[in-house]
């Protein structure tokens, strides 16, 4: 995991500020959601992580942000938060994949392993995100049945041996 320093870290923070500043359908530009996404598992813990994590969830809001995130872009870099060093990043992306586990969507995170990834966060050290892991996995066993897909190929056998480990 590569954090930023010195002079990438007032450029980044710059980049931070100017995009506070412009509206969400900016942000959901793909070039600036990359951006944010990867900046995710790079800027350090503290005030530039929580205006990443607000510009990231401001992108990601409501109808236009869910077409958002239902884009191979998202749902490349989505998922990586899971492994990120920081807790804020790891609950974001488990709190934006549960948005996924809709029966619309259930499909993409079932293919993708999404959700053997969210199975690994909920022996997370931060409770916070283990709960949002076990709630992002009952949501998709939940929409099983309105996505028209059998509950075991969801909770598949690797995910299923990461719930009783």
């Amino acid at each position: 995991r590569v954090r930023a320093r010195g002079g990438e870290m007032s450029d980044v923070t710059g980049r931070i500020e100017a995009l506070k500043k412009a509206p969400p359908a900016h942000l959901r530009d793909p070039e600036t959601l990359e951006w944010l996404l990867v900046q995710l598992g790079l800027v350090p813990q503290g005030r530039v992580l929580e205006d990443v994590r607000f510009l990231v969830e401001a992108a990601l809001d409501g109808h236009e942000g869910l077409a958002v995130l239902r884009s191979e872009l998202a749902l490349k870099y989505i998922p990586l938060g899971l492994d990120a060093a920081l807790a804020p990043a790891r609950r974001l992306a488990v709190d934006q994949l549960t948005r996924l586990a809709s029966p619309a969507d259930l499909g993409a995170l079932v293919a993708g392993d999404a959700l053997l990834r969210v199975s690994r966060l909920l022996c997370d050290e931060d409770t916070g995100v283990a709960q949002a892991a076990g709630s992002c996995i009952a949501t998709a066993a939940r929409s099983c049945e309105g996505a028209q897909m059998a509950v075991d190929s969801v909770l598949s056998p690797p995910l299923l041996t990461e719930l009783v480990a």
